[in-house]
């Protein structure tokens, strides 16, 4: 297979300072702090910010110092009948990473951002380290927006 370019994909709200807004810097650079410095990776390539999603594209400069993962691409729909028994995993900045269990899906939730609080998203999906839904515990720490979280067997 014949890759021509490799994406990172994280939150908008990662990209633009912590704020609530739709981008408009694309084509931008995007730096990542490694050890007290600042490194160029990548360009923003596109991103959405709604009540309905939260995410950012980054095209990959570098393909030699990406880093691969073994993760399947499959796609896989949830439903109700998978909350408490789906594990997933979650490798983020600052939790590293850390297993949980899938306990709700199209739920809501109101977030807070450095420029407006209250921000209601639809549609996400509730990660506990529990699997049951009225033990809630999360798995994340502030800092680990646009973790990636895989199916903790593929």
């Amino acid at each position: 297979m014949i890759i021509s370019k490799l994406y990172l994909l994280t939150c908008n709200h990662v990209l633009n300072g912590g704020d609530f807004i739709d981008p408009t810097a694309f084509g931008d650079e995007v730096d990542e702090l490694v050890y007290g410095n600042y490194l160029n990776i990548g360009t923003w390539e596109t991103a959405k910010m709604n009540n309905l999603v939260d995410a950012a594209l980054i095209a990959i400069l570098d393909f030699d110092t990406a880093d691969y993962n073994d993760i399947s691409n499959t796609v896989y729909t949830l439903s109700d009948n998978d909350c408490g028994n789906i594990i997933v995993e979650l490798n983020g900045a600052i939790s590293k990473i850390r297993k949980g269990y899938i306990v709700h899906i199209s739920q809501p939730f109101y977030f807070d951002y450095n420029n407006v609080s209250g921000v209601k998203i639809d549609n996400l999906i509730s990660i506990s380290a529990s699997y049951a839904a009225n033990d809630f515990t999360t798995i994340s720490e502030e800092g680990d927006s646009g973790s990636l979280v895989y199916h903790s067997v593929t």
